[in-house]
Parts: structure tokens; C-alpha cells; sequence
């Protein structure tokens, strides 16, 4: 997601969360194709964390690691721990990385687990999440409270 779409999205949602993916620029010489997550935060590192709060999809695939790393400078970054494009043992380095109160449970749905009858299987990363070696409290904030913290409409 170019830098200019988060910031129209923020502007419009004033006090709301923006969501979105991470994918590299058409032209890989292009520096945000390099450096997508540095050209993503650091140009909204001056808004409040009050006000824009980052949920980068796919725990910030396929650029998750450089993402993590502004953890400690960004404290409204979060990470949705949504879609076929990562896994569970990478949901696993996301909330070891992040810490489980900057991860969100997401879905992707209409996209990524589907029986084979069309349906969606939900169950598959709420098991990963279930599953994630910490208490059962930070299981919780991962499914709802860290969302319900972030979106005041929400309480």
C-alpha cells in the first residue's frame, strides 16, 4: 500500500483504525520496493497514536520482518494475523515479535480457507490462535480486546 493511501484513508476516518496490506512496488528498483515498511511508517510516524492506529494485513506480509521492527518507535502498529498467506508457525513469530497486545485475529474472508463446498473455514486460525503459547487473557485480547481497545465505537 503506497504511503499516500493510508493518509486519505486516516484523513477520512479521523480516530479509526486503517488496515492494509503490504506489497512490493511494480518497479523493484523503486525504493518503497526495497524499503516498503520504512516509506509506509516512518512518513506517518508524525500523526498521534491516539488518533492513527496502523493494522498492517497478513501480520505484515511478505514484509513482516522489517515491519516488526518498528515495534518500539511506532506504538500504533498492529498486525492482523489473517490469510492463507502466512501460517501458523509465522502467527507464532508475529505475537513473538509484536507481543499478542499488537496482534488482531482476522479472517481474509471471502479469501483463503474454503471448504469444499464453497463455505469459509474460520476454524483454521482461530486454532492458531487458540493454540499460541500464552495465557489464555492475551488469547482473548488477540481475538477481541486489542480491536475493541483501538475502534471506540466498539465499547
Amino acid at each position: 500500500m503506497a504511503p499516500g493511501s493510508f493518509t486519505a484513508r486516516a484523513r477520512r476516518g479521523a480516530g479509526r483504525p486503517v488496515t492494509g496490506a503490504l506489497y512490493p512496488a511494480a518497479d523493484p528498483s523503486a525504493a518503497r520496493s526495497r524499503y516498503p515498511c520504512a516509506v509506509i511508517i516512518d512518513s506517518h510516524a508524525h500523526f498521534d497514536p491516539r488518533i492513527l492506529r496502523v493494522i498492517s494485513a497478513h501480520a505484515g506480509f511478505p514484509f513482516y520482518r522489517g515491519l516488526w521492527a518498528y515495534k518500539g518507535a511506532h506504538p500504533n502498529l498492529y498486525v492482523d494475523l489473517s490469510s492463507p498467506y502466512i501460517d501458523e508457525a509465522l502467527a507464532r513469530a508475529a505475537v513473538a515479535a509484536m507481543g499478542p497486545e499488537r496482534c488482531i485475529y482476522g479472517t481474509d474472508a471471502p479469501y483463503g480457507f474454503h471448504e469444499r463446498d464453497g463455505s469459509y473455514d474460520y476454524g483454521e486460525i482461530r486454532g492458531w490462535v487458540e493454540r499460541m503459547p500464552v495465557s489464555w487473557a492475551m488469547r482473548e485480547r488477540i481475538f477481541s480486546g486489542n480491536l475493541r481497545d483501538i475502534v471506540p465505537a466498539l465499547h
